[in-house]
């Protein structure tokens, strides 16, 4: 793996990618808490300003109700297009993610892979994960 700090300083905005979905509104709360850690990591680390719209859109619309994730997933996709790189956390890639890893390399916007282990945050450009059936 490649340390996050080599992609530092290169890009302005950033688009976090991670699971939401999940079995109970708890742990779908603790996925959008998780985020929005993404969201503080990534600023820090790659100096710039980045957004999780799944950390704050599931206030207003309802992943379970399909018409609502689609436009929440909509909305997503088009902030991505304003960013400069994609960062994808955790060890799974969701349906939601892999949908937005193709929309950014469809754009030409560079991928990060990041995991965190304790205090420690590495990152490589190709994944070594496993996608999610949801």
């Amino acid at each position: 793996m490649i340390v996050f700090s080599k992609y530092k300083r290169k890009f302005r905005k950033a688009y976090v990618c991670s699971p939401l979905s999940a079995d109970t509104d708890s742990e779908i709360r603790e996925n959008m808490e998780r985020a929005k850690e993404y969201v503080a990591i990534t600023e820090a680390l790659l100096n710039c300003k980045a957004v999780a719209p799944h950390a704050v859109l599931p206030e207003f619309l309802d992943d379970s109700i399909l018409a609502e994730r689609e436009l929440a997933l909509s909305f997503g996709l088009e902030l991505l297009s304003l960013c400069d790189v994609a960062v994808a956390f955790g060890s799974v890639i969701s349906k939601g993610m892999q949908a937005e890893i193709n929309k950014a390399e469809e754009l030409g916007i560079p991928v990060i892979y990041a995991s965190v282990s304790g205090d420690s945050v590495k990152a490589t450009t190709s994944p070594k994960r496993s996608v999610a059936n949801e």
